[in-house]
């Protein structure tokens, strides 16, 4: 996966002329779910908090984890505070979740992505940003790590930071706001997370600095009967367990006699949903997800009168 340094470096000077901040997924690849947009999109997946009905629940998103990735250009054995601003809500992920390599491969991603393929790594770094480091924890907000390193004899530096949204799994929400497609609180109805918000993330050595953008799109699920993501082990490019989602997986939801009520194919997101809305007392009902080219995974799930209930499926 390391090609040699000669044709690292032709290919980076090719692109980036000067030091340069790009935001990835979790694969090293950049991505952007609304090209018709300035901003590069993710989506925030709300899904009806079946503990919390009817409020809603950030369950994940769609890219899942994330990375900050820098491209740092300096004087061979030299040393480099290189400072790193992340925005809030975004945490760290694992035991050393920053890495320094001498070179990158860019190599052509799907849909015509760019990706990034790291080389020699010279530096681990084990600084952590949870949720409570952010002052205030609200939208605005950032958070800065330094990292002091030397400058490695291709007088290149990729850094990469692996992180998350650090909101997930967060619940209370209700949809409204002033565009409509805000996340709110329902009893306040201020804006926790706005639709659209933009995410800058900045990098500076005290000389020169650089940034890059992501903005969030928020996609309520919302269906009376059953709903849930279906999605795939995978890890990261440095061995953290993540997940991908899987679109096109059938879903069927039938009674205990084997008679079908409600059926469903999982979206872009990963995301499926059998309408259906069940009037009698709380029932034991059975779904099966058919995964495209998989052997069929049956759970079953327990819906109450008018209610809704979430079933995720990890397919192997």
């Amino acid at each position: 996966m390391r090609g040699p340094l000669s044709t690292c470096t032709s290919q980076r000077r090719a692109i980036w002329a000067s030091t340069r901040v790009v935001v990835t997924d979790s694969s090293l690849c950049t991505y952007d779910l609304d090209p018709a947009t300035v901003c590069r999109e993710f989506r925030l997946l709300f899904t009806q908090d079946a503990q919390n009905f009817p409020q809603y629940r950030l369950n994940a998103s769609n890219p899942g984890q994330t990375y900050f990735n820098l491209f740092y250009y300096g004087r061979p054995g030299t040393t480099a505070t290189l400072n790193l601003t992340i925005p809030y809500p975004y945490v760290t992920q694992g035991a050393q979740p920053i890495h320094a390599y001498d070179s990158v491969t860019v190599v052509p991603g799907p849909d015509g992505r760019e990706c990034y393929l790291p080389g020699n790594g010279f530096l681990v770094d084990s600084t952590q940003i949870v949720l409570s480091d952010y002052a205030p924890q609200a939208m605005g907000s950032s958070r800065t790590v330094s990292v002091t390193l030397t400058v490695p004899a291709s007088g290149f530096v990729y850094l990469n930071m692996h992180l998350d949204y650090g909101l997930k799994r967060s619940t209370g929400y209700a949809r409204g706001g002033p565009s409509g497609n805000d996340a709110i609180n329902p009893a306040t109805l201020q804006v926790l997370i706005p639709d659209r918000t933009s995410y800058l993330f900045g990098f500076s050595d005290g000389m020169e600095s650089a940034s890059d953008s992501v903005c969030s799109m928020n996609a309520f699920k919302k269906v009376p009967g059953v709903g849930g993501m279906t999605a795939k082990a995978s890890t990261t490019y440095d061995g953290l367990p993540t997940t991908q989602v899987l679109e096109g997986c059938k879903v069927v939801l039938r009674n205990i006699k084997g008679e079908t009520l409600a059926s469903g194919r999982s979206d872009q997101d990963g995301w499926f949903f059998c309408t259906y809305k069940w009037t009698g007392k709380a029932t034991t009902l059975y779904l099966t997800l058919s995964p495209p080219g998989g052997t069929p995974l049956t759970k079953p799930v327990t819906l109450k009168a008018n209610g809704y209930a979430q079933v995720d499926f990890d397919v192997p």
